[in-house]
Formats: C-alpha cells, sequence, structure tokens
C-alpha cells in the first residue's frame, strides 16, 4: 500500500473545511457497525474490510488531491455491502440515514451530537439500576463531547491515541477519587453510624476509589472511647453491687478514667484508688471485662462498617483499605480483627493494602497468604515511598499519591486524584522507525493529556463549598477547612494531582527498545523530567502513572488491531501491564521512583509455591527496595 497517496490526499468535510487523511477514522467507523451487530467477531474481518476500502481509494483517488467526507462513507457502505456481513452493513447505512436526518432536524452542531445519547437509551431499554447508570453516563458523555470538550480530544480519545477515563462525568464537574483523612471526625456513641454515612454519600461526589487511610490508627480513638465507657460502667455495676462504691472516691476515678490515652499504661494509672486486695481483684476483673467488651463491640463495628460501604454505586471503584502499621497494644489488636474480617468475609468493592515496615514484615505477609486472597503490600521503608508524614498510601490498582509542588506538603493523606489521561505508547512504538520520530509522537501525545487534565481541572474548579455536602466537611481533605462559604473550590483542588498515563510499555520495550533497559529508563526519566516541568509552569501538580486500566487499554488494542494488524498479537484483549518491561525486582524498584503507579511487583501464588519460595522473593522484593508488591491467587 502507497502510503504516499494517503499522505497527500485531504478529505473535505460537509462544512466545506479540509483537513488531513485520518486512516483511524475509517477504521473505528467500521468497528462501530461491527459492534452494533454482532455479540462475537473476529477481528481480522474488520482488517479485511479496512484494507479493501483503502485499497479501493488508493487505486482511484491516486491522481487527485480531494475526497469528500461523503464518498469515504460511500466506499465503506459499498465494501460491506459486497463482503457476507450484511448485518454491518445494514447497521452502517442506518447509522449515515439517522445522522443525515439529525443534521437536517437540528440548527447547531452540538444539538446533532447530543442526539446520538438519545438514540442509545432508545435502543437498549431500562433493565436495571446498571442501566440507568450506563445510560446516564452516556447521557454525560455526549454533552461533555457536545459542549465542553475539544473535538481533537474527543477524536483523539476515539482514534485511540488518548483515554480520557473521566469522559462519562466531565459534566457532573466532579474529581475521581481521594485518599481519606478520618482521623478529625469526631468519636461518639454515632460515630460509626456517622462514618458509615459519610463513606456511602461521598461516592455521590466523586466517581472513583476511595483510600481509607491507615484503619488500625483511624479506629484506635475510638477503641479507646469505647474502653473507657465500658470500664466507667463496670466499675460503677461492680462496685455498687459489691458495697464498694461508698469507699471509692468515684467522681476522681471518672475524672482519670476520661483522661486516658491507653489501655495498658493509663488503666496502671487508676490502681491507687483500690487498696484492698478485694477492690484491686474487682478492678482487675472490671479492666478484663471492657477489653472483653470493648473487643467484640468493635469487632462488630468494623465488620458492620466495611460491609455497609461495599455496595458501592455501580459506578465507582469501591474502596481500598490500608492497614498494618500500627504496631503498638491497640494497633496489634485492631490489625487483627481486620485480618479476621479479610479472611471470613467476602467483598464485592473492599480491596486491603497491608503496611510493612520493611523486612521485619515478611512473617506477617506469610500469614496473610494463608488467607487466599488479593490484596497488596505497601513497603513504608521504600525510598520510593518517604513522605513528610510517613503517610504513604495506594489506590488498589497501584497508583500512589506523593508528588506536591509544595515540598511540605508532599504526603498523601487528603490529598485527591482529580483526574488521568491514558496515551497509547504501544502504537507510538509501533509506528516509530527512530528515536526522532519516537519521542516528537510522544510529545504531541504528552501535550494532548496535559492540556485535557487543564480542561478537566477547569472545569472542577467551577464549583463552590455548597455544592459538596460531604467531600469538603470534617478535613477528610487536605486544608478544605481554609474553605469558606461562597468560595470556589480551586485552591482546594490544586493540592490534588493530574496523572499522565502510559499504556503499552512493555510493548514500547520489547518492539522499539529492543529489550534495551537502559533506554526504558531513559524513557522513564524522560516522562519524569516532563511532568516536573509542566507542574512547575501551570504551578499544578502533575504526575506519570503506568497503569494498565483494563478499559483504556482494550480501547487502544481493539483500534490497533485494525489499523496495524500485523503487528498486533491478535490473542490479546488488552495490553501487557507496564512491570513486565523489566527483568525483575531490582528493575522495578528502579522504575518506582520514576512515576506514580504501575510499577507493582507481582507475586501470583498457587498451590505448587512453597513457603520458603515465597519468602526467598519477598525478601528479593524488599532488599531491592520495592515499594508496591501485589500479593495474587490463583493467577
Amino acid at each position: 500500500m502507497n502510503t504516499n497517496v494517503f499522505d497527500e490526499l485531504v478529505i473535505v468535510k460537509r462544512s466545506g473545511q479540509r483537513v488531513s487523511f485520518n486512516k483511524a477514522k475509517i477504521a473505528i467507523a467500521i468497528k462501530k457497525a461491527f459492534d452494533s451487530t454482532y455479540d462475537n467477531y473476529d477481528i481480522n474481518s474488520i482488517n479485511k474490510i479496512y484494507s479493501d476500502v483503502l485499497n479501493f481509494i488508493e487505486s482511484n483517488y491516486k491522481d487527485r488531491k480531494t475526497i469528500n467526507v461523503e464518498d469515504i462513507q460511500d466506499i465503506i457502505e459499498n465494501t460491506l455491502n459486497a463482503s457476507q456481513y450484511k448485518e454491518a452493513y445494514e447497521a452502517f447505512k442506518e447509522y449515515r440515514i439517522k445522522r443525515a436526518q439529525s443534521r437536517d432536524l437540528f440548527t447547531t452542531k452540538q444539538q446533532h451530537k447530543f442526539l446520538k445519547a438519545m438514540e442509545f437509551l432508545a435502543s437498549k431499554g431500562i433493565e436495571s439500576f446498571q442501566s440507568i447508570m450506563t445510560f446516564e453516563s452516556s447521557i454525560s458523555t455526549e454533552y461533555a463531547r457536545a459542549y465542553l470538550l475539544d473535538n481533537k480530544y474527543t477524536r483523539s480519545h476515539d482514534e485511540g491515541i488518548i483515554f480520557i477515563h473521566n469522559l462519562g462525568y466531565y459534566s457532573f464537574k466532579i474529581s475521581k477519587g481521594s485518599v481519606l483523612d478520618l482521623s478529625k471526625i469526631e468519636i461518639n456513641d454515632n460515630y460509626i453510624f456517622y462514618l458509615i454515612n459519610f463513606l456511602r454519600n461521598i461516592k455521590k461526589e466523586q466517581y472513583g476509589e476511595h483510600v481509607l487511610a491507615s484503619l488500625d490508627k483511624i479506629f484506635k480513638p475510638y477503641y479507646i472511647y469505647l474502653y473507657k465507657n465500658y470500664l466507667t460502667d463496670y466499675l460503677s455495676k461492680y462496685l455498687d453491687l459489691a458495697g464498694f462504691l461508698p469507699y471509692i472516691n468515684i467522681t476522681a476515678l471518672k475524672d482519670e478514667i476520661s483522661m486516658l490515652d491507653d489501655i495498658d499504661m493509663g488503666t496502671k494509672a487508676l490502681e491507687k484508688f483500690f487498696k484492698s486486695n478485694s477492690t484491686t481483684q474487682l478492678f482487675n476483673k472490671c479492666v478484663e471485662d471492657a477489653k472483653s467488651t470493648t473487643n467484640l463491640k468493635v469487632f462488630s463495628d468494623l465488620k458492620n462498617l466495611l460491609l455497609s460501604i461495599d455496595d458501592a454505586f455501580p459506578r465507582n471503584e469501591g474502596y481500598t483499605i490500608s492497614f498494618g502499621n500500627s504496631k503498638d497494644n491497640i494497633g496489634i489488636i485492631i490489625n487483627k480483627m481486620i485480618i479476621e474480617i479479610f479472611k471470613t468475609t467476602e467483598f464485592k468493592f473492599i480491596h486491603f493494602n497491608y503496611k510493612i515496615d520493611g523486612l521485619n514484615g515478611i512473617d506477617e505477609i506469610l500469614e496473610l497468604v494463608d488467607i487466599k486472597k488479593d490484596f497488596n503490600v505497601l513497603n513504608v521503608k521504600s525510598k520510593a515511598n518517604m513522605t513528610v508524614a510517613n503517610d504513604i498510601e495506594y489506590f488498589f490498582s497501584g497508583e500512589k499519591i506523593l508528588d506536591n509542588i509544595n515540598e511540605d506538603k508532599r504526603l498523601s493523606l487528603g490529598r485527591i486524584m482529580l483526574a488521568n489521561c491514558s496515551i497509547n505508547l504501544a502504537r507510538i512504538a509501533m509506528q516509530s522507525t527512530n528515536k526522532d520520530y519516537f519521542y516528537s509522537t510522544l510529545n504531541n501525545y504528552l501535550e494532548l493529556c496535559k492540556n485535557e487534565l487543564l480542561v478537566a481541572f477547569e472545569n472542577m474548579c467551577n464549583y463552590y463549598k455548597e455544592n459538596y455536602n460531604y467531600l469538603f466537611n470534617d478535613k477528610v481533605i487536605l486544608d478544605s477547612e481554609k474553605l469558606e462559604a461562597g468560595q470556589k473550590v480551586r485552591k482546594i483542588l490544586r493540592g490534588g494531582v493530574l496523572y499522565i498515563n502510559v499504556i503499552g510499555l512493555a510493548e514500547a520495550a520489547k518492539t522499539f527498545f529492543r529489550g534495551n533497559q537502559n533506554e526504558v529508563f531513559d524513557l522513564l526519566e524522560y516522562l519524569d523530567k516532563y511532568a516536573k516541568q509542566i507542574s512547575n509552569d501551570e504551578r499544578l501538580n502533575f504526575s506519570i502513572s503506568a497503569i494498565n486500566y483494563a478499559d483504556a487499554s482494550a480501547h487502544f488494542i481493539n483500534i490497533d488491531k485494525t489499523i496495524l494488524a500485523d503487528q498486533v498479537d491478535s490473542n490479546k484483549s488488552t495490553y501487557d501491564e507496564a512491570y513486565k518491561a523489566f527483568d525483575g525486582s531490582y528493575d522495578i524498584a528502579k522504575y518506582e521512583k520514576l512515576t506514580s503507579g504501575g510499577h507493582r511487583y507481582v507475586i501470583n501464588l498457587n498451590a505448587k509455591m512453597s513457603v520458603k519460595k515465597m519468602k526467598e522473593m519477598l525478601n528479593d522484593a524488599i532488599n531491592n527496595d520495592m515499594a508496591f508488591i501485589s500479593i495474587r491467587n490463583g493467577d
């Protein structure tokens, strides 16, 4: 196929505008016809139609300078009609008729585009709540396309150049997710009820995942609160039953209990109130009963909390619970409770990140492995996880919130993941013949992502404090207490992070860099430098990640299978995860320091893996300063 024909051929749109010939749009149009008709089909079928269309244009327009968009659609329609895929032909033909009708019916381009969403609703019908959420997202997506986003972004999304993850939520002006600082929420008798209500309702104000940071530490004040109440009640009850109440200064005793901040050392301070063996024995009985009752209550409340938030909205990505870093007596008790709940309860939307203190945590991980469920391990001692507050947190998929243009706020707690936009690095690699072309194209993709994220940020900043009932209350978000009534949320959102995500790093390492690890690290350093530069220029926090989001990765590879058929593995439904670009934990650990996600070291457990082998792998990972380890069962 002579590419020079297509390089020189210009498309004339219905408006008279002239644009460069774009092969990808032809592939996408054919794919949409197949998608709307067949549940399953061979991607080679699309490739055949696509090739036939291009061959026809090449043969018949090689001596021409322009081609009308209607002519291209006629060629696609005729090619489908001449093939065996009559249903796809009918679908494409009907699509063209409806588009023509909507253009005649509406006077503006935006109205015509918005009709697409309504047609989607009419064609599907309402069958479930999940369907309603899909319809809501569809309408929001088309509204964003018509009114909120420049066509260059949505066109690049459709063509598989970039992937706009929040496209379905633009009209809601909401950010993705947060690492919630729950430590400021008031402890009282209604604490659990309030927490459940808060965590469920915050899902209405962000569309993605929420991290409940250091739940073992968060529950410690509640544990002490309950213990003090139970100890006071038991002492009053037992002293009265034994007839000792008149001989004890109960008011002073209660005042002393109210000041306890520990269940062991603090309790010893109460021994001065009990002079005889009888009263001392009674006191010890009260302490043991208070501890036992507190343990039962906290375990029950923890389980109730997690079960109550597990039925998250279908559009949301659930919650991640981090725990394990609290090593005092109460922390150990609460950690054991969380592990028991994790072990005995099935969750749909709740995930677990376990924190360890370097090599000291390996035996703890081995105990968790017996649960035979997926979880992540965060090595808080890793250099990649160092923060000013020692509070590193990750979302379950592997992103961390850390980078900040304000160094004194380089932390995780209370930070917002504002939005993310992915670039198709695999396509850049497959289409590049030299480094100049590779990095030139990469720069274009990066600029697209950056500018789309800036549009998303400005869109979110149009809301006021009053538009939020939960997110900016209780100081769960960093500096949210500075937000006054009537103010826009911009100054708080500026503390969040905008993610430029790369998909296809493993493919780029293989196809373009030919396995040269040094050149892959050069690329990562280039991306890291780019993020730091635009963060400084825009005075906003940009970060690079390499998460293999299933929806974006599938979107990219499906289009690439059509336009780059001979270079893409037809058996794959997504591109490989980024960590597969590296040889082992040492290289992944180096990679971790240059990105904010996608660098996870994966240990896949199976029946053949011995405890000794597992321990060796963990030792290797932690000795190499790995920051984030994924434990996966049955993979």
